[in-house]
């Protein structure tokens, strides 16, 4: 963690002792009562905590932060639409597009994605929230993506049509990202299932009048083809 975060109703609380994040102020930064470690509240101000006092139950934390939020930490306007994939896979994309400015993510079934996948404790326990809190602390952000999840690539296409969507597909129509004029508004980055898309799916697509992009004539793993999209899409927008 290079920065910890709180919920903004933990901040007068006593911090359990097992909890992870006094785990890490106790036993890997090895802070005693006044030293400093970079706080953030989800969502909203950073700034210092420090150890006030060690209780056997927990720790007893102060704080003080600043004013404003860092204009520089706030989320890109950049949402990712995701068939759902393995949970292993779905936790790098979930960590990692954080890091990178990711303002909302949705997550759908596709006709030919694996069924378990949706139904993984990853999503029906919302632990997906531990691996975004992951992706915020590496980076010295206090934001959090959204996340969506629906049941149809239709459903996904309604959460994102006021942004300007991009299907990631190879096709012989499909033009690659980096040549691509897209400018600063909302953009949503379509992905889809490893098992590709159905003739159903593909028609809701050409009906929608998506444009088509692609990274290029590898086959690359899911996770890699998201961040690589996302990095290129930062840069086409100048940010």
């Amino acid at each position: 963690m290079n920065l910890v975060l709180f919920n903004e109703n933990e901040i007068n609380k006593l911090l359990p002792r097992k909890d992870s994040r006094a785990t890490h102020v106790m036993d890997i930064l090895k802070l005693t009562p006044g030293q400093l470690f970079k706080a953030g509240i989800i969502n909203g101000v950073q700034g210092n905590g420090w150890i006030h006092k060690i209780h056997d139950q927990g720790l007893e934390l102060e704080f003080a932060f600043e004013d404003d939020v860092r204009p520089e930490t706030r989320p890109l306007p950049i949402t990712l639409v995701c068939a759902f994939t393995r949970p292993q896979i779905a936790k790098r994309v979930l960590r990692d597009a954080t890091s990178l400015g990711v303002e909302r993510m949705v997550f759908f079934s596709a006709q030919l994605g694996e069924k378990s996948y949706k139904k993984a404790s990853l999503w029906e326990k919302a632990e997906y929230e531990a691996h975004l809190l992951q992706g915020a602390e590496q980076v010295y952000t206090t934001f959090i993506p959204e996340i969506e999840l629906c049941h149809s690539l239709e459903k996904a296409l309604e959460l994102v049509n006021s942004c300007q969507v991009i299907v990631m597909e190879k096709t012989p129509e499909a033009v690659a990202l980096e040549k691509m004029l897209i400018g600063k508004k909302p953009t949503a980055l379509v992905f889809g299932p490893e098992r590709g898309w159905t003739e159903q799916e593909l028609k809701q697509l050409a009906e929608a009048k998506l444009p088509m992009a692609h990274l290029g004539s590898r086959i690359l793993r899911t996770e890699v083809a998201v961040l690589g999209a996302v990095f290129l899409l930062r840069s086409v927008m100048g940010l």
